[in-house]
């Protein structure tokens, strides 16, 4: 999971806080033979009572959750 933050340490002064839960991953053991990875099939997060989908669709690259406010 990626988490990012927008704006210079002085736009973010006075923020509102986030609240992460319920980080839920999945996985599972891909390979045959002399090498086994572990891949991860689902990542879900719950962002201040909203449910994000953070599950890689495109082979393994990160999937951003930008915080702006």
């Amino acid at each position: 999971m990626f988490v990012r933050l927008s704006g210079s340490p002085q736009s973010m002064a006075g923020r509102k806080s986030y609240v992460l839960r319920d980080i839920n991953l999945r996985g599972e053991l891909e390979g045959t033979g002399c090498c086994t990875c572990y891949r991860n099939t689902a990542k879900t997060v719950a962002l201040n009572g909203r449910r994000y989908d953070l599950t890689e669709k495109d082979d393994r690259l990160p999937v951003p959750l930008e915080l702006t406010q």
